[in-house]
């Protein structure tokens, strides 16, 4: 099981490429929340697949390495949180709509929405985007065009989210705490509450 190079990367974009066009010619209708985290975890999945079969990731010293530095994940928290409850209050019309369409939705639907959008798609985000990609060009390019370039992938796959600045920060925000803490887990963490924090603004509303 060797290191993952550029070829990889490059690969495992196109698998995520391929993925959408396929959910696209189904007429898969993105319009709707849930099926838009639907199809968002199906087109990172292959990659995640891929990338897994070339370099497994050592859960173990992920694990412990992410109990070392709890207290740093603590402080990084709260900053997230704070943000994202001001673009919350910023973006208040959006929300509101965002919030109409799940209230109509089922307990069950609302259940799985949440468990994509809240779960599974920042966990596959985390493994591909910073555990491979970063980890990818980092090697490639060293740490800080590699961190750029990783962080410049991110956004652009959220090309349809109207808060672009803010994906940046938290591109950075994610790819700061995987690098400083070495542990992929730490940065799921994170991610995982920056979105659960987001979307409960929205159902709250």
């Amino acid at each position: 099981m060797g290191e993952c190079g550029i070829s990889d990367l490059l690969i495992s974009i196109v698998f995520m490429i391929f993925t959408f066009v396929v959910l696209a010619l189904l007429g898969l209708d993105t319009s709707q929340k849930l099926y838009d985290a639907l199809a968002v975890t199906l087109i990172y999945l292959p990659a995640v697949v891929y990338l897994y079969n070339k370099k497994h990731i050592d859960i173990q010293k992920e694990f412990h390495e992410e109990y070392a530095t709890r207290y740093l994940m603590g402080a990084l928290w709260i900053l997230s949180i704070l943000v994202l409850i001001s673009v919350a209050h910023y973006f208040y019309a959006s929300i509101t709509t965002a919030s109409v369409e799940l209230f109509s939705y089922s307990s069950l639907k609302v259940a799985i929405y949440y468990l994509l959008a809240c779960i599974a798609i920042p966990i596959c985000e985390e493994i591909i985007f910073r555990y491979y990609f970063f980890t990818i060009l980092k090697n490639r390019y060293g740490l800080y065009l590699g961190g750029i370039l990783s962080i410049l992938l991110f956004v652009a796959v959220h090309y349809f989210n109207p808060i672009t600045p803010v994906l940046v920060f938290q591109g950075w925000l994610f790819t700061y705490v995987y690098y400083k803490t070495n542990s992929i887990f730490s940065s799921i963490s994170l991610h995982i509450l920056n979105n659960s924090v987001w979307h409960f603004i929205i159902y709250m509303r």
